[in-house]
């Protein structure tokens, strides 16, 4: 019986040793999206860039109509924003970059209304937060956006 024991240890343990012993990215995406904490690590470099869930036109749109709404009106402005896009979909630390506008308060103020459209950026499979450039060029109320990292 001893030594059926000492054969079984022999044979099973490699598959024990050399198992995987962290949580898969699956598990780890379904942890996330129920509510539950991400990682505190924010990237600046990620395999799948934050996106939207609508278009990049229909969003253009919506920030244009939202705009409109305000009666906040650009012409030929240049802005860019960087901003954290959390592993929840929101907006944080959003820091303008650039702008040839004094004023680009309600601008700001879209993005933050609209940030609830954004899907989180992916490394490695898992949901990550990850930092994101916005460009956006207005000419004649025409939003023109670009998203890089």
């Amino acid at each position: 019986m001893r030594n059926n024991y000492f054969f079984w240890v022999i044979i099973f343990s490699p598959l024990i040793t050399f198992s995987q012993s962290y949580i898969s990215a699956d598990s780890a995406n379904k942890i996330i999206l129920n509510g539950g904490d991400c990682s505190d690590i924010t990237f600046t470099k990620v395999q799948k860039l934050p996106s939207l869930k609508i278009s990049i036109q229909a969003f253009e749109d919506t920030l244009t109509e939202y705009l409109k709404s305000k009666g906040t009106f650009y012409n030929d402005v240049a802005v860019k924003y960087r901003f954290v896009v959390s592993c929840h979909s929101e907006i944080k630390n959003i820091q303008l970059i650039s702008s040839s506008v004094s004023d680009e308060h309600a601008l700001r103020q879209a993005i933050l209304k609209f940030s609830t459209l954004w899907l989180p950026a992916r490394q490695n499979n898992f949901i990550v937060n990850s930092y994101v450039s916005l460009d956006i060029d207005i000419k004649e109320d025409k939003l023109d956006i670009s998203i890089s990292q």
